[in-house]
């Protein structure tokens, strides 16, 4: 069972998620999870497997597919 625990954990790693092709979106070297936290203007650092790239928030578009709550 703990061997089980410790493979959840380190799937689980930012490392693995970068492996799967999920990127991690910071700003101001934090992470965002929600488009709340956003702004137009923003500087955006993206995390790739292999590396990172800039970008600016030109523009926000609220999910029309579903409405999410605190």
């Amino acid at each position: 069972r703990l061997e089980l625990l410790r493979q959840r954990i380190a799937d689980a790693s930012p490392e693995q998620l970068l492996k799967r092709g999920y990127s991690i979106t910071l700003k101001d070297g934090k992470p965002v999870s929600r488009l709340s936290e956003l702004s137009e203007g923003d500087r955006l650092t993206t995390r790739f497997l292999d590396g990172t790239a800039q970008s600016d928030v030109v523009g926000l578009s609220p999910s029309p597919l579903k409405k999410f709550t605190s």
